[in-house]
């Protein structure tokens, strides 16, 4: 039974058997002494057998140790380990906008859009005011732009350069430029507008200050602007199924009608950086 139990050892089962043979079957020893040995060598056996097995003891313990140093070396080192899901994590944070840093990025845009009465090339308008306007729309614009649903050679250029980040940054200074208080300027407006008129103020609101975030104030913006972005509407080079709705059901004296009133509203402005603030209305 004895010799079984030492064979069924691997790790030691060569010098279990040799520490066997020599005190059972050496010359001069008793059988008792033998017995208690061979009860020793047994004993051995199995502490053997339980560290094999991953049972505790000093040097299962010591290799653990070991194998954990490279681990707790990646700690002090910056934890690689866990870079790719905090990275992931940051990155699923939505952007906390900065109207300072928004300034410094919005040179480029400042270069048209912070000269007041400054027109585009082809075809002539001005190109908007975005003072005061809401953050919200600003973003989901240039969103608009980088992705074709807005037909616009220039913008399409600069917004493909912009990530969300810097998106966010731009539309929050220009948000929170100075404007004029916003109030309703009384304008007369022939019978034939008034439904018309009455559509527009659902989402704009009379005076043309939207209070929601993802609706553009369109107050005191400029009149020819405004038909321009009429007219896109029609023509599909704006893709935007609630506004395309909306224009098919206007005429060109329609378009020029409304366009005036919400020009003549008190809201928007233009904001040079050289010249402070300067509220064109048309």
């Amino acid at each position: 039974m004895t010799q079984s139990i030492i064979y069924t050892q691997q790790k030691h089962k060569y010098d279990m058997i040799a520490t066997f043979r020599l005190l059972t079957v050496g010359k001069g020893t008793s059988f008792m002494k033998s017995l208690i040995l061979c009860f020793l060598v047994l004993a051995q056996v199995a502490v053997a057998a339980d560290a094999q097995q991953g049972k505790p003891g000093a040097e299962p313990a010591a290799e653990v140790g070991t194998e954990a140093q490279p681990a707790a070396a990646s700690v002090q080192q910056g934890k690689p380990e866990a870079e790719p899901a905090a990275k992931a994590e940051a990155e699923a944070q939505p952007a906390v906008a900065d109207a300072q840093r928004g300034k410094l990025k919005a040179a480029t845009c400042l270069g048209c859009h912070g000269v007041p009465s400054y027109t585009n090339v082809y075809p002539s308008y001005h190109v908007p005011k975005l003072s005061g306007q809401h953050a919200e729309y600003l973003i989901a614009a240039l969103k608009a732009y980088q992705s074709g649903a807005r037909s616009h050679l220039t913008m399409h250029a600069q917004a493909s350069k912009l990530s969300d980040a810097d998106m966010a940054d731009i539309a929050a200074y220009f948000a929170n430029q100075p404007t004029p208080a916003a109030k309703q300027v009384e304008v007369e407006v022939h019978e034939s507008l008034k439904n018309h008129l009455m559509v527009c103020a659902s989402c704009h609101n009379m005076d043309g200050n939207s209070p929601l975030a993802m609706n553009p104030r369109i107050a005191g913006q400029y009149r020819n602007y405004l038909r321009q972005s009429l007219h896109d509407y029609q023509q599909g080079k704006r893709n935007n199924p609630i506004m395309a709705g909306i224009v098919s059901t206007l005429n060109d004296s329609d378009i020029e009608l409304l366009s005036a009133y919400f020009a003549r509203q008190i809201g928007l402005g233009v904001y040079h950086l050289k010249h402070g603030a300067s509220f064109v209305s048309e």
